[in-house]
């Protein structure tokens, strides 16, 4: 049976101390088609699929923009970039240095 992608269904990827993010169950096509045309730049891939986050700063939570996740260690985004690889077989997106 084919499969849609349902962004209220998602799999929870813990980043450690308290903090979560949230992908997609089932990633479609288009997302992926997306973020393939994105594949040098992990923010634009994390972005493409991350749904929502827990991500805080001085206790208050940081809107999910593209701003906020380059300001990401590279630790928790290579958690991220790890776990989008695990729903998708499209190219790989590399791990910043």
């Amino acid at each position: 049976m084919a499969k849609l992608e349902n962004r209220k269904k998602v799999t929870r990827i813990d980043l450690g101390d308290g903090d979560w993010a949230e992908i997609p169950e089932v990633i479609s096509f288009g997302t992926a088609a997306s973020f393939a045309e994105n594949a040098n730049d992990a923010a634009k891939v994390i972005l493409s699929v991350v749904t929502a986050w827990s991500v805080t700063e001085d206790g208050t939570q940081v809107e999910l923009n593209e701003a906020n996740v380059r300001r990401l260690d590279i630790a928790t985004v290579n958690v991220l970039i790890e776990a989008i690889g695990q729903k998708t077989s499209l190219p790989k997106v590399p791990r910043p240095e």
